[in-house]
């Protein structure tokens, strides 16, 4: 199978950890009531996928938009399907019909929790049509 590389992709860095997100790399997050990152729950609406390995109150670097590896939760992740994060932060399947999706697994992960997948991320770009 060919590699997917990481391309063409948004990253802020002017975001700072709220806790020690340094063994979260690769996991989904959110953006707290501080304004700081902080892992991402099922119940949360995702910002994006944690790129670097950040301790309190350091950047974190996230991809809100392109391809990235994200960590997957024991169920793994299918190639096409959508997906949001589970209650520690890994991918899990959704619906696309779910405000707390963040993108489309492009290559499969395996099941085996923080195994990782290859993703599409649209975090933070909501498009909202009221008719």
């Amino acid at each position: 199978m060919a590699e997917m590389f990481e391309t063409d992709v948004t990253d802020y860095s002017f975001f700072t950890a709220g806790a020690d997100l340094s063994a979260k790399q690769y996991h989904i997050v959110k953006l707290g009531s501080g304004g700081q990152i902080e892992l991402c729950t099922s119940s949360d609406v995702p910002v994006g996928i944690l790129v670097n390995k950040p301790r309190q109150g350091e950047a974190a670097k996230v991809r809100v938009k392109g391809v990235s590896r994200v960590k997957v939760s024991s169920a793994g992740l299918a190639q096409g399907a959508a997906y949001g994060a589970d209650d520690n932060g890994y991918a899990v399947a959704m619906s696309l019909d779910k405000d707390n999706y963040l993108g489309m697994c492009l290559i499969a992960g395996p099941t085996s929790a923080g195994a990782l997948a290859t993703v599409s991320v649209d975090g933070m770009i909501r498009h909202t049509l009221h008719v």
